[in-house]
């Protein structure tokens, strides 16, 4: 048994001591969750050969609630450390978008700002799958000329308020 914190609970290969599968079953899962896939599409790489329970999905479940707030929180320590060390320089160093609201994307399951900001624009109307499909339906990418996470809000919430009086968003719906 690995003494790996919480991932043996997550991932079968922790309990056979293999590293290797770990890493790739840890990487391929923060992916996945990242590019807005379905929990039943984790759960079926974390589940125990042959035990996947697609309707709960129970390991997936803890991966997003353990190991995925962890990942964040520990990512989170990068922008602090960097305002700490730039604090005393002159001029203070200013950091990139990426690097401040990057621990929230993760915790969100996005893999970008445009996308935490389409989600906090819409004030939680759609899951994390959903959000993930508006912002390729909006193009977000060609959208953002904001450097401030407050003015990216602003731009998602214009785009998809654009989108939305020209069709209606039923069609994003993930079937929650």
């Amino acid at each position: 048994m690995l003494p790996v914190g919480g991932l043996s609970e997550v991932f079968p290969a922790a309990s056979d001591g293999s590293i290797k599968e770990l890493r790739n079953q840890f990487a391929q899962c923060c992916k996945l969750w990242v590019a807005g896939a379905p929990l039943r599409v984790i759960e079926s790489i974390v589940a125990k050969p042959g035990k996947a329970d697609l309707g709960r999905c129970v390991r997936a479940r803890k991966f997003t609630r353990r190991v995925i707030i962890d990942l964040a929180y520990t990512m989170g320590l990068f922008p602090q450390v960097v305002r700490e060390r730039s604090a005393a320089a002159e001029p203070a160093e200013v950091l990139s978008l990426g690097l401040l609201v990057g621990p929230s994307c993760i915790r969100h399951g996005y893999d970008r700002p445009e996308l935490l900001a389409l989600d906090f624009a819409t004030r939680g109307e759609f899951s994390r799958v959903e959000i993930h499909r508006l912002g390729s339906l909006l193009d977000i990418a060609a959208l953002t000329t904001e450097s401030s996470f407050v003015g990216l809000q602003r731009e998602m919430k214009l785009a998809y308020e654009g989108w939305a009086a020209q069709q209606p968003p039923e069609g994003l719906r993930d079937g929650r």
